[in-house]
């Protein structure tokens, strides 16, 4: 089993949590460390059974202001790593030929890896969708809101509706009901314009929310010209990403970089 470095073609399969140079490093907390999220929620004062209903799609169509507040941290503005520069420098010199993350916060972007270079089947915090009406938002359109643990609303204008607002009158007094200072204006009030207000929810997958095929079809492209799979800091027990080292094809070496063993999944004829 051989391959040349220095031409072949690499896919990355990454996720961080166990690697020193990570999202972690770079300040963003993870779920599942004694730190991390799911450790320091206080699930009675939430209203939830477990930790893990604050990032489910059930819970966020009831009640997202419960995701916001928890989650207020992950819409800050942070650094990559250097392990997110190892993948730029991969694509720089004509040796990247996908990534395959499992992290939602961007990082591989915001490096200067090329949107196109980017599988991120579980979604991404880089943008937000209207639930009422679809508009799409940056994530730099909500996080001040986000930040606060605030509710991000739209704020897309409704087409050719208008609402009327009153302004409070006081009554007159008995003295002046019979005198007029001058001609009376008609008072019609304010007219503003009605916006949508719907709920702008992450690009993320939420749990028990539908995964897109996205994945499997760009491995069903990359996987013929692939001469490298390199896994770093994933215990690849999250599908579909998972699935990916046990259908390369034989002749391709498998690297792996992480704190904990992992066992690769035997190759699927």
């Amino acid at each position: 089993m051989q391959c040349n470095l220095y031409n072949c073609q690499t896919l990355l399969l990454t996720h961080f949590p166990n690697t020193r140079e990570n999202s972690v490093s770079c300040g963003i907390p993870d779920f599942r460390s004694a730190t991390g999220i799911y450790n320091n929620l206080d699930i009675a004062e939430l209203g939830v059974g477990e930790a893990q209903e604050v990032f489910s799609i059930e819970t966020f169509n009831d009640d997202p202001s419960i995701f916001y507040k928890c989650a207020s941290n992950l819409f800050r503005t942070y650094e990559p790593s250097d392990t997110h520069r190892f993948v730029k420098w991969l694509e720089d010199e004509g040796r990247l030929l996908r990534i395959y993350t499992q992290n939602i916060d961007g990082l591989e972007h915001a490096a200067g890896v090329s949107k196109s270079k980017i599988c991120q089947p579980h979604g991404s915090l880089e943008t937000a969708t209207c639930t009422t009406c679809g508009k799409r938002y940056s994530k730099a359109d909500i996080a001040v809101r986000a930040r606060t643990g605030i509710v991000p609303r739209c704020s897309k204008p409704k087409k050719n509706k208008k609402a009327k607002v009153m302004p409070t009158t006081k009554r007159k007094s008995s003295r002046l009901a019979g005198r007029q200072r001058g001609p009376q204006q008609p008072d019609d009030g304010l007219e503003i314009d009605l916006h949508c207000c719907g709920v702008l929810k992450p690009d993320i997958v939420f749990m028990h929310e539908y995964v897109q095929n996205q994945a499997q079809r760009m491995f069903d492209m990359d996987r013929p010209l692939c001469d490298l799979l390199i896994v770093i800091g994933t215990e690849l027990a999250v599908e579909p990403i998972s699935l990916i080292p046990s259908k390369m094809p034989d002749h391709v070496p498998i690297v792996l970089i992480n704190r904990n063993m992992v066992k690769i999944p035997q190759t699927e004829r």
